[in-house]
């Protein structure tokens, strides 16, 4: 979520996440998405609600309003993959590293 906040708070940028509007820019210059495994989805999610809000959601309800938004998304989600120029499973990255990875992206992009 913090992560989607900084990207969406630049200009040129659109965030494919359950909590802002989907959108697809056709003719960016790169389109990336952003996956993690189901565990690493639910334990992240578990972190952010416990830290930032101070709620303690059970695993399994967390894991249940996933499932349902991830199901909804699906196609879209699917769609987006075959035309991003990147996709990075975050499952066992940091944000920093996620970051460098998309910074490094762009880097590619404007000197090649």
């Amino acid at each position: 979520m913090r992560l989607s906040k900084v990207f969406t708070s630049l200009k040129g940028f659109v965030v494919a996440e359950y909590c802002v509007s989907i959108n697809i820019i056709p003719y960016a210059n790169i389109k990336i998405v952003l996956t993690a495994d189901l565990t690493t989805h639910i334990a992240r999610k578990y972190l952010e609600n416990y830290n930032d809000y101070g709620k303690n959601i059970p695993y399994y309800n967390i894991k249940k309003v996933i499932l349902l938004r991830d199901s909804h998304s699906y196609k879209f989600i699917e769609e987006a993959a075959k035309v991003s120029t990147l996709v990075i499973n975050m499952t066992k990255m940091t944000i920093d590293q996620v970051v460098n990875r998309i910074l490094f992206q762009f880097y590619l992009k404007k000197n090649y």
